[in-house]
């Protein structure tokens, strides 16, 4: 059995991991679950450390480092701004300032010279020393991957029973009898009965419930729930103990297509198929290609790439790849990696 301990190392880092990106207004070497809500937004997809496949998300100039930089004032912010208007190129960024350094310093050395060239002079080199110093300019990004497997993940988009973590077949027993007498009272549903109908965003807005919040509290340990406790920590709390330390949802740039696997669309094609082959056994060839048109428009919705973002609830599942911004080498993970500066 000696051998055993190595190969499942060597297994465990095989397996596919997401690389995503995080934009951030704080300088840090790992991440910290215990510093959530010091961030950014009002945790709309569920409390934890979110990030981004997409770079236009949370990279560089990406969506979120633009509201970050908002944070930083003066010549700070002004460097950052010049960074990004050079491609976060140092080099570019150093001429481009060392150029209006220069010509400020050519109109002082002439004959009365106007007064706010002189009070410009301090500000920009401000700005050059920054850009010169290597030191970390404006909002970071770190480059990062998250371990947790996709049986270990609820997807907000998709319907439950699409999901490689069947997410609705872990509940205990006193919340999945709890959902269902909810459903009973109000005349719907329950998610449990019918989840090709229900997502993991009604899964976690159910979670939050403050009747259900009251039996997740007590299946997390407790006796009475905390006036002040919030519903979406006990939600990230309870959806940890069922070994789902991950949500992922579609960003902005993908939410209008739907999951890629979206059941609803699988079965509207395959409708149309059917019509397309009974008006083509009629004759009608012109109406059968109307519906060809649109069927190849839906299909063409299903293939089109989609980019998520994650919702981390456990920060031992992202290990912090690379800190844009940051020169230098630093120890990550039990390896020393290499964080790529503005160059």
């Amino acid at each position: 059995m000696a051998g055993v301990k190595p190969l499942l190392e060597t297994v465990g880092a095989l397996l596919p991991k997401i690389r995503t990106w995080h934009a951030s207004p704080h300088d840090f070497e790992k991440y910290d679950i215990s510093k959530l809500r010091t961030g950014q937004g009002a945790a709309s997809y569920g409390e934890g450390i979110y990030q981004a496949e997409s770079k236009a998300v949370s990279g560089r100039g990406g969506q979120y480092w633009n509201e970050f930089l908002n944070r930083f004032e003066g010549p700070e912010w002004e460097a950052a701004t010049v960074l990004k208007n050079n491609q976060f190129d140092r080099d570019k960024a150093i001429a481009d300032l060392s150029e209006r350094v220069a010509h400020i310093k050519g109109e002082l050395s002439k004959p009365n010279p106007v007064r706010t060239w002189r009070e410009l002079l301090p500000f920009y080199e401000k700005q050059l020393e920054l850009v010169k110093s290597g030191n970390p300019v404006g909002p970071r990004v770190y480059e990062t991957e998250i371990s947790a497997k996709p049986e270990q993940m609820l997807d907000w988009d998709a319907p439950l029973s699409a999901q490689p973590s069947k997410p609705h077949e872990r509940l205990a027993p006193n919340i999945r009898d709890i959902i269902e007498q909810r459903a009973e009272n109000y005349g719907v549903n329950s998610l449990i009965d019918v989840p090709d109908a229900y997502t993991g965003k009604d899964l976690y807005k159910t979670l939050r419930i403050p009747e259900v919040a009251d039996e997740v509290f007590e299946a997390l340990g407790g006796r009475q729930r905390p006036l002040n406790e919030r519903e979406g920590i006990l939600a990230m709390d309870y959806l940890n103990t069922i070994d789902l330390p991950v949500t992922r949802y579609l960003d902005q740039h993908s939410r209008h297509l739907g999951p890629a696997n979206d059941p609803a669309a699988q079965r509207q094609i395959a409708a149309i198929t059917e019509n397309i082959e009974r008006l083509r056994s009629l004759g009608d060839n012109l109406k059968a290609s109307e519906l060809d048109q649109t069927r190849a428009r839906l299909q063409r919705g299903l293939d089109a790439p989609r980019t998520h973002n994650y919702v981390v609830r456990d920060d031992k599942f992202l290990e912090i790849l690379r800190k844009l911004a940051i020169p230098g080498l630093v120890g990550g993970g039990g390896a020393i990696t290499a964080y790529e500066p503005q160059r």
